[in-house]
């Protein structure tokens, strides 16, 4: 099994693109997959109680997964400690709709 995110990022013509806007990996595709792969690892492991689990798919995600401490997901803070969302939920909880979402 694997995730639609992780088969969509292996594609050779893939769409996802990933540049300046990713607050997470600065656009690295294999980080990306590299999330992904520990993410499946985790929805696997959910099934531990089940007839169907598979201890080796398991292993297999997180083979995949992350290689060190440099691949964990964190966001980068810029000059203000606001996480990089927080404007736009700012802005929606005082009703103020700019750019993309009043077009």
């Amino acid at each position: 099994m694997k995730l639609l995110f992780i088969f969509q990022l292996q594609q050779t013509n893939s769409t996802i693109v990933a540049g300046n806007e990713d607050f997470i990996y600065g656009g690295d595709i294999t980080r990306w997959e590299r999330l992904a792969y520990m993410l499946q690892a985790r929805y696997l492991n959910h099934y531990s109680k089940q007839a169907s689990y598979d201890p080796n798919a398991v292993l297999a995600a997180l083979d995949n997964g992350f290689q060190s401490n440099d691949d964990d997901a964190q966001v980068t803070y810029f000059e203000e400690e606001v996480n990089p969302w927080a404007s736009v939920a700012i802005a929606n909880a005082g009703l103020i709709l700019g750019g993309w979402m009043s077009e």
